[in-house]
């Protein structure tokens, strides 16, 4: 997934780039370029999670360039 700024004056990131910077250079907000969609199924699963594993599944869903360990939850 990578990530634009609101204002249109930055080349497309990773989230790992842009993690700590802050606003972009630009000083519009980061946000991703696309959203992920999510499966029936899976939207279906994540009802059942508790707030910290629907928390760690949507992340695991969205940064995509972090090794992310399975859930032991």
């Amino acid at each position: 997934m990578r990530y634009v700024s609101t204002r249109g004056g930055m080349a497309p990131a990773t989230f790992s780039d842009i993690l700590l910077g802050g606003l972009a250079p630009d000083g519009g907000l980061t946000v991703p370029e696309a959203y992920p969609t999510v499966a029936p199924g899976e939207l279906a699963r994540w009802r059942g999670l508790s707030y910290p594993e629907l928390a760690f599944a949507i992340l695991r869903n969205s940064l995509t360039t972090f090794p992310l360990p399975t859930c032991a939850g």
